[in-house]
């Protein structure tokens, strides 16, 4: 038997593909946009600085102040968190959209290149799920919990999505600030 079957696999932006990521429609930052056609997150405002300033706290989107929401090892009333609201609505940074007619799991992980330039700053992640999925997904890089984090979703329905915001905190930053890098990767996969 011989037989031809067509096949359609076109290349498109990370926010047209199967499994998008866009950047929050709210967000008046360039630190989360798209860029030949990838998600970047980029401090450096495309070169024209060098990072996030010593004993500061960067957060890009709303954190989601619902009952589900925790930064592990604070409370609600001791939050690092600069801006929270009951449900992220469309102050997000980015999000991880199921645009396939299945659903599927999602693992999102961070591989930061050398926690050992963290130097008591770290990163924090939280995901909120939208449609019928109700797991919350976090995450937390620093120097005590290794280079690749990550956290996993039971499904995403199709047409729903994680929104993430996120937040960077340099205040205890216990090194030369030169040799302070949380630079990394997120890799975010399907299941």
């Amino acid at each position: 038997m011989s037989a031809s079957r067509a096949a359609n696999v076109d290349v498109v932006n990370d926010t047209n593909g199967l499994v998008a990521l866009e950047p929050g429609p709210n967000i008046e930052s360039d630190v989360v946009r798209e860029s030949n056609g990838e998600l970047v997150i980029d401090f450096t405002a495309d070169g024209n600085a060098d990072g996030v300033n010593v004993n500061s706290r960067y957060q890009v989107g709303v954190f989601d102040s619902s009952n589900t929401w925790s930064m592990p090892g604070t409370s609600l009333n001791d939050t690092p968190a600069l801006d929270w609201q009951d449900g992220m609505g469309d102050d997000y940074a980015f999000a991880i959209r199921n645009q396939d007619m299945a659903e599927h799991g999602i693992r999102i992980a961070y591989e930061a290149a050398d926690t050992d330039n963290f130097n008591g700053a770290y990163i924090y992640f939280q995901f909120e799920p939208t449609g019928a999925n109700s797991q919350y997904l976090r995450i937390r890089i620093d120097e005590s919990n290794g280079n690749n984090v990550e956290a996993s979703s039971d499904t995403i329905p199709a047409g729903t999505a994680y929104r993430c915001s996120f937040l960077v905190d340099t205040r205890a930053v216990d090194a030369d600030v030169d040799d302070t890098d949380l630079s990394g990767q997120i890799r975010i996969s399907t299941f």
